[in-house]
């Protein structure tokens, strides 16, 4: 089963919400906490996953095994 295509459209609307918050502290002085700040994280780290920049490496998959 081939992984699933993210066109550009898609993963600017994922980060819109991570762009927005930034936006709101910088310009706005709004209150960013700690689990605004995680939820943050989990947002890029899952764009990173999803458009192929970050890699996770399986378990069982070393350069010995073929």
């Amino acid at each position: 089963m081939a992984a699933p295509e993210f066109g550009p459209v898609s993963l600017v609307l994922v980060r819109m919400g991570v762009s927005a918050l930034l936006w709101g502290y910088l310009l706005l002085g709004e209150v960013l906490s700690l689990q605004i700040l995680v939820g943050m994280a989990i947002t890029l780290a899952g764009t990173a996953i999803a458009t192929g920049l970050l890699r996770l490496r399986r378990p069982g998959r070393g350069l010995d095994c073929p």
